[in-house]
This record gives structure tokens, sequence and C-alpha cells, in this order.
């Protein structure tokens, strides 16, 4: 029989939250920041600093001495400091992911039984797969928008990889996406204040929804030009390694 100890898995929670909080990038002072995560561009995670204030990790020539051995030792430094960069933006984002997704495990034992909550973790946590979903809900009928997002999440709550929903949903709130929030999905079309954005006019009816596990590297941002009657939405999306 499967038994969960909540009062351990929280304190955990605290704990992964707390490394990641620790966690700053590095840049190299002589050249672009350093790209994070998957691929994606730069800028994720840097800790705020006052202008004129050398980037963080970064350590003078004049440290090595003023030797030619000392000048290759800063330059080997400079290579592997873009490294650990790297590495770290990587451990970052699997922490940020650990805690959405520890948070989600304690919501599926509270939800049903234990068994069954350990089967649906097992399953979700450790798949290496994506899902993508998307929709375009009715633009008339209210009702008809909620018998078509009632469909959608019917299919999205089966899904055990992580998960990506988008769509244009004709509504700033969407009807039944509500299931999903409680599920702990997190909504990442907002803008780094967390404030919906306005793709159509005056209306934010544009959204994007995605399950524990997925971290958003670079806010959600309008893209001028609407490649459609609508404006379009960009955000930076990095989705942690399965569980082992």
């Amino acid at each position: 029989m499967t038994v969960m100890d909540y009062g351990r898995v929280r304190w955990l929670v605290g704990q992964v939250g707390a490394a990641a909080n620790g966690i700053h990038e590095t840049r190299d002072p002589n050249g672009p920041p350093v790209s994070l995560v998957l691929g994606l561009p730069s800028g994720a995670y840097e800790p705020p600093r006052e202008e004129g204030a050398p980037p963080v990790g970064t350590v003078p020539q004049a440290a090595f001495g003023n030797t030619m051995n000392g000048r290759y030792c800063h330059t080997t430094w400079q290579d592997t400091a873009s490294e650990v960069a790297t590495a770290s933006g990587h451990l970052r984002v699997s922490l940020e992911a650990d805690v959405a997704r520890l948070d989600a495990v304690i919501h599926a034992f509270e939800k049903q039984d234990w068994d069954s909550a350990d089967e649906l973790c097992a399953a979700s946590m450790r798949s290496g797969s994506l899902d993508v979903f998307n929709t375009h809900l009715d633009s008339q009928s209210a009702d008809r928008r909620e018998l078509q997002a009632g469909k959608a999440v019917d299919t999205l709550e089966t899904s055990l990889a992580p998960t990506i929903f988008t769509g244009d949903f004709n509504t700033a709130h969407p009807p039944e996406v509500g299931r999903l929030i409680d599920d702990r999905w997190q909504i990442v079309s907002n803008d780094a204040d967390d404030q919906p954005i306005n793709t159509f006019h005056d209306r934010s009816i544009d959204k994007i929804y995605t399950t524990p596990g997925i971290v958003v590297t670079n806010p959600a941002v309008e893209v001028a030009g609407q490649p459609s009657d609508h404006d379009a939405l960009l955000v930076e999306l990095a989705v942690a390694p399965p569980w082992p």
C-alpha cells in the first residue's frame, strides 16, 4: 500500500524552492548573455543588478596575476564560467519545475486514493514526451464555448505527458479551464507583471496553459503584426527532464 507523508513532501518543496532561488546566472563580460536552457535566448533568471555593476560571477584578469600563465588561467576560467552558467540554468529550471511537480503530487494524493495517485504521478512525472493542444472556441455562443471547452479539458485530463494548451478562447475567462487550474496547471500567457495581454483590440482572449514541470524562461509578450485578426503571443518555455 502506498503511504504519503505530506509533512516530508512539503518540507522537500521548501528545500527545493530555496535551492532554486539560490542559483544565479553567470555571464560572460566580453560577450552576449549565456543561453541557459534548451537553446533558448538568454535573459532568463538574471538577478537584478545596479547599473554599471559587474556581471554576477565575473572575475577581473588582474585577480589571476600579471603573467602569461595568469592570462591563460583567466581565459580558461572564462570558458569554464560559460559552461557553468549553462549548467546552472539547467539545474534551476529543473528545481523550479520540481517545486510545481511536487505540489501537483500532493494535490493528486489529496484528491484520490493513494494507490491511484501513485500510479498517475509515476506515469506523468516520468514521461519524456511533450503534448501540445490548440483550440478555437465559438465566437458567438457562450453555450457552445462551454461545450467545446469541456470536451477539450476532458481530453487534456487524460494526458500523462507534460502538456501545453493554447488557443483563441473568444472570452477573457474561458469556461471549464478552472478544472485545469484546480489540478495545478498554470497560465503562462500573462506578461512579466502577471497581467493578461490584449491580443484582439482591448480583449485578452488568447491564452496559453501548461502542466507542472514546464517553466517560463521569458514571460509572454505581444507580437504586433497580426498573423491573423489577432496579435500573436510569444512566451519562452523550458520542459524539465522527467523524473527517473
